[in-house]
């Protein structure tokens, strides 16, 4: 199972709180909103990020395929 930026963000939450659901949520939403965390994709530019969408488009998920072809996505295989 792979666990996403956002899960380890909850899990470690979890942790810091002693596993306390209701502190950790009180946490995360202390300054009037929830915590947000950068996607990887928000450290692309715009026309990388276009360059990926017109892969997918092109090869679906075959991520391989796209590296190659299109944008080097080797740290994330």
């Amino acid at each position: 199972m792979r666990v996403g930026v956002i899960q380890l963000h909850a899990m470690d939450a979890l942790h810091q709180h002693d596993y306390s659901v209701v502190s950790a949520i009180k946490n995360l939403v202390s300054g009037g909103g929830p915590v947000l965390c950068r996607d990887e994709m928000e450290e692309w530019s715009a026309s990388e990020a276009n360059l990926f969408e017109e892969a997918l488009d092109k090869y679906g998920k075959s991520f391989r395929e796209i590296g190659q072809d299109f944008v080097c996505i080797n740290s994330m295989l």
